[in-house]
């Protein structure tokens, strides 16, 4: 982030300046609320990160955690980056599943599209998701 010249770095920010600029840590804001920092299921007072455009997950997992019951985001386009570890994504109506094993592995899907996921190592993954538009 570029310093603006008449603002110190660890100024803290004009109440007026919070609605337009959130600065936090992903890990300690999403704490409560599974790991979601952005989204619609934030209160009012999250301001600019409560919206209903995106929703924003910061995902720690250990090794060998396990989402065993199948999502499908019905309505919603997901994707999921891999900043550590190695994670396995899997598509059961598909028959496919996905490892990310590299710093910048992806996978994106679709709408209505089931899934579940297991950490092989200790996992860092970050999750946006956005509405599908009607036409899609």
């Amino acid at each position: 982030m570029t310093n603006h010249p008449n603002r110190s770095a660890r100024m803290p920010l004009a109440s007026d300046d919070r609605s337009i600029i959130s600065i936090g840590n992903a890990v300690l804001t999403g704490q409560n609320h599974g790991g979601w920092f952005v989204g619609p299921f934030l209160s009012n007072e999250a301001r600019i990160r409560h919206t209903d455009a995106v929703e924003v997950k910061w995902g720690l997992h250990m090794a060998g955690d396990v989402r065993t019951d199948v999502n499908d985001d019905a309505g919603m386009h997901s994707l999921a980056i891999l900043i550590t570890g190695t994670f396995v994504i899997e598509f059961p109506t598909l028959g496919e599943e996905v490892m990310l094993s590299h710093t910048g592995d992806y996978v994106l899907y679709g709408p209505g599209v089931a899934h579940r996921w297991r950490a092989i190592d200790a996992s860092t993954v970050l999750t946006v998701r956005w509405a599908a538009r009607e036409s899609q």
